[in-house]
């Protein structure tokens, strides 16, 4: 985030804030019709356009605020199919280790080595854990997204408390954090959500999800 003022940084941090939150609700819940009328929010719209400025995510945005009342309930089912309901052909777990510790052509187990080392960044961070329905991991997408977003708002009240020491050292998580974890499984855990045959309003979501993080990563720079 070099070569831009103070003022623009605290705009930038605040709109990632608010996107890393908006993406996280549609993994730690049912979608519904107050997640989609976020849209229309206009400090999320103008978080979301500092990120999502090219056609494909503009598409994509657009599709999710087409969804009329009775194709969110629909997405109530798919939630549940994706992302609870373990069935062949259509789940896809929604956590780390399950990706980065496959067996063979199969998934991992949960709780895995993965799952540690994610809870040992949350304590470090002190990000308090806490589980929402249906989430029975702390390397759970919702929860690690909603860490992001947490991160950025650490970052955004040290800077307007001048504490440029506290920025760089919330900023210096994300950038860990974004790398080390969440950019080696979730553009994956976004792929096979698109393929399932379970998957339409969340086809967006997942394409959004992925394009963020790979975005995001480019506004961060690398701490190594």
């Amino acid at each position: 985030m070099s070569g831009i003022g103070p003022g623009e940084r605290v705009a930038l941090t605040r709109g990632r804030e608010r996107s890393y939150s908006w993406l996280a609700s549609f993994y730690l819940a049912e979608p519904n019709c107050e997640t989609l009328k976020a849209l229309s929010e206009p400090r999320l719209r103008e978080g979301l356009a500092l990120i999502f400025n090219d056609q494909p995510s503009t598409v994509a945005l657009s599709a999710l605020t087409s969804f009329t009342q009775d194709a969110v309930e629909g997405a109530k089912d798919e939630f549940y199919s994706l992302f609870v309901v373990p069935l062949r052909g259509t789940y896809i777990p929604p956590y780390e280790s399950c990706f980065r510790e496959r067996s063979g052509a199969g998934y991992g187990s949960m709780w895995g080595k993965t799952t540690e080392e994610v809870l040992q960044s949350y304590h470090r961070a002190g990000f308090e854990v806490s589980y929402p329905r249906y989430v029975f991991a702390p390397d759970h997408i919702g929860l690690e997204l909603t860490f992001m977003s947490e991160l950025c708002s650490k970052e955004v009240k040290a800077l307007n408390s001048s504490d440029e020491k506290g920025a760089e050292e919330s900023r210096a998580a994300q950038s860990d954090f974004l790398r080390n974890h969440i950019l080696e499984w979730v553009p994956h855990h976004a792929s096979a959500t698109r393929a399932s045959s379970a998957s339409k309003l969340y086809k967006y979501v997942s394409f959004l999800t992925e394009i963020f993080v790979h975005k995001d990563c480019e506004l961060l720079p690398s701490e190594s």
